[in-house]
């Protein structure tokens, strides 16, 4: 996706007028909580890439289900059942860390950037 201060000027004010008062944050009277610190956080990981274990089900289609997969799994234990025809596998088949960067948490873990990877 193209960044913001990338977009022509007009672009950008046209594209900041439509898009304004169309979304409010209701955290009004939400109050917030603050986060822990990364060094003190347990991270987990959310995708939309249709990643599961090899010997979980497949994902089939718009079912709105999950996967669980554990914090210390090997790649080569994942697979990949995203069925769009217009989604291009070769980064993922590449390197996973493109949609699930678990070896990039670990990294962090072992750097103390972070507590802990998710189980």
């Amino acid at each position: 996706m193209v960044r913001s201060e990338d977009i022509h000027p007009r672009e950008r004010a046209s594209f900041e007028e439509r898009l304004a008062g169309r979304y409010t944050a209701p955290f009004e009277e939400t109050p917030w909580v603050e986060a822990p610190k990364l060094v003190d956080a347990r991270v987990a990981i959310v995708t939309t890439a249709a990643i599961h274990r090899s010997d979980d089900r497949p994902f089939a289609g718009h079912v709105g289900d999950y996967r669980v997969i554990p914090g210390d799994i090997d790649y080569q234990d994942l697979a990949m059942t995203h069925s769009s025809t217009n989604f291009d596998r070769s980064a993922y088949q590449q390197d996973v860390n493109v949609c699930f960067p678990l070896d990039h948490l670990r990294t962090m873990v072992e750097s103390r950037e972070i507590g802990s990877v998710a189980d």
